[in-house]
């Protein structure tokens, strides 16, 4: 349940060796439709230029580097630092659409019993192109027996 009515959204990106992938990551938070974000990258123990780049972009950006203990361990100390009411996670070589939260909290404002939300995901190879439009269908065999325009 939304106890305010712009929310705090902390946004989790666990990372290692992706500078220039993370960045990105971690711009398509920053351009968001809604603004009320905190960006916590957990670096995985980089040996790149991750340091370098990431802690400059906005003063919404919060970094720390840990020794390599792996994807889960940066995120539980990610989830260790959040100071929004709603978390998400984001995978440093992944970006979000620029509504990604907005519609995800007006779900929350709809249905406020929902503890979670999930969303689709488009894949896009390294040239930009798209892959495929519904990757959940893909990555969980159970999706196909649901009708995307009916049942979400």
């Amino acid at each position: 349940m939304l106890k305010e009515a712009s929310p705090l959204v902390s946004v989790i990106i666990p990372t290692y060796n992706r500078a220039l992938l993370c960045k990105q990551a971690v711009e398509s938070v920053l351009t968001q439709s809604y603004p009320n974000v905190e960006v916590i990258v957990v670096d995985d123990g980089s040996t790149d230029d991750t340091e370098l780049i990431v802690p400059s972009l906005d003063a919404r950006v919060r970094y720390v580097k840990q020794k390599n203990g792996g994807v889960c361990a940066a995120r539980n100390k990610g989830i260790e630092m959040v100071k929004g009411e709603f978390i998400a996670f984001l995978d440093s070589d992944d970006t979000w659409s620029p509504d990604k939260i907005e519609a995800q909290l007006a779900v929350f404002r709809h249905f406020p019993n929902v503890g979670m939300v999930w969303t689709d995901m488009v894949a896009i190879n390294e040239e930009g192109s798209e892959v495929f439009g519904s990757y959940l269908k893909v990555l969980y065999n159970a999706y196909r027996y649901f009708n995307r325009d009916k049942d979400f």
